[in-house]
């Protein structure tokens, strides 16, 4: 969709146009900057196991991580790659992946191989920031910024919230969200009905929800929640993926199956009657360890960080994505407890966009620009 020299069309907001779906050029390829070796882990793509092989050593967070180093490892020793710059792209589930892998890359005996820097597109680094059940207070803070966003969005604000400086209105909410907010919902039943309603209210005026909703739910709203009641009086709910579509009016997979069956037959010349797999659906045999739901890959990357001190990161992310909501990726940033001479090496982006920041047209040219610069600055030496 956005790597190769051939990218779906779809339309400048970037939704799914009508069908048929059409392929055009990609003027945004990074292959202007940087050659790129797509890898499908097992069960994904093409990629299949053999006949009989457990699929466990395999499906798991860091089973993952070490097939893929060995691919990795075998890429670049087969193609004679080992002094040149290498980085690592990931999308959603990228954000586990991503931080394992290179620890794994570093520490493996048999690689020992520093990266360049880690490209992370909407990623997933912490699980207990994710889910945002009753009882989760930090997640319930953490998804507030996205709320406020995707308000404003909607133009259910005040007057004075919607013509904010939209920076400054953001840095607003994200300060309140985790002061004010996450300390009356650690609080929980011993928050009074009285202390409750100013922090009730100013809920209610970020978010777009009416007061009596927020203090129905007593401030613990969900991310489905939140999504089924914004627009209700409109009769829509709000996609998960890209909160700016209404759910039922946001789907990329129509369009992007197609173009991709058609360019790897009709282009490249692969052909098998075996299906693509463009969406996993393995995770619910997934190996997450002993806490999945409390799974942060913050200290791995943490430790490669400090192991490999000129790697750079860069972390983009959509204000309207609740998937992984950006405020939650920066808290997991903040996790990192790294020394101050390294948190520069952490570069931040944020696009007014979704899950997928780089659908809309004047975002991907963006986010190209971004994955440019971030490339030629971090494969240089000192």
């Amino acid at each position: 969709l956005t790597l190769g020299p051939r990218r779906a069309k779809l339309t400048p907001e970037g939704n799914t146009p009508g069908p048929p779906p059409e392929i055009v050029d990609n003027e945004y390829t990074w292959l202007e900057f940087t050659d790129i070796v797509m890898i499908d882990p097992i069960s994904t793509g093409y990629s299949r196991a053999e006949a009989g092989v457990d699929l466990g050593i395999y499906h798991g967070v860091y089973e993952d991580a070490e097939s893929i180093a060995n691919f990795i490892r075998l890429y670049v020793h087969q193609n004679d790659r080992w002094l040149s710059p290498i980085f690592i792209a990931g999308e959603s589930y990228g954000g586990v992946r991503g931080p394992v892998l290179a620890e794994e890359l570093q520490s493996n005996r048999e690689v020992c191989l520093n990266v360049n820097g880690l490209i992370f597109i909407s990623p997933a680094f912490d699980m207990q920031a994710l889910f945002t059940d009753d009882s989760n207070p930090l997640a319930i803070a953490l998804f507030m910024p996205s709320y406020a966003t995707t308000a404003r969005y909607h133009n259910k604000l005040a007057p004075e919230l919607q013509e904010m400086d939209f920076q400054q209105f953001v840095d607003e909410v994200r300060e309140w969200a985790l002061t004010e907010l996450y300390i009356a919902l650690m609080r929980g039943d011993s928050l009074s009905d009285e202390d409750m309603r100013p922090i009730a209210e100013q809920m209610a005026r970020y978010c777009g929800l009416s007061l009596e909703y927020v203090l129905l739910q007593k401030m613990r709203i969900d991310s489905y929640e939140f999504r089924e009641e914004l627009l209700r009086t409109d009769g829509k709910s709000l996609d998960r993926l890209d909160a700016r579509w209404e759910t039922g009016a946001y789907e990329l997979t129509t369009t992007l199956s197609p173009v991709l069956h058609h360019y790897l037959k009709t282009e490249l010349g692969y052909k098998t009657d075996n299906p693509y797999s463009v969406s996993a659906t393995i995770f619910g045999r997934w190996n997450w360890g002993a806490m999945r739901f409390a799974l942060s890959v913050m200290p791995n990357l943490s430790r490669v960080m400090h192991n490999n001190r000129n790697m750079k990161v860069l972390v983009t992310m959509g204000y309207y994505d609740y998937a992984c909501p950006y405020f939650t990726i920066d808290y997991a940033i903040n996790q990192l407890r790294l020394k101050p001479e390294l948190r520069d090496n952490v570069i931040k982006r944020y696009y007014q966009t979704g899950h997928m920041v780089y659908t809309p047209l004047d975002e991907l040219a963006r986010f190209t620009k971004d994955v440019k610069e971030f490339i030629i600055m971090a494969s240089e030496r000192d």
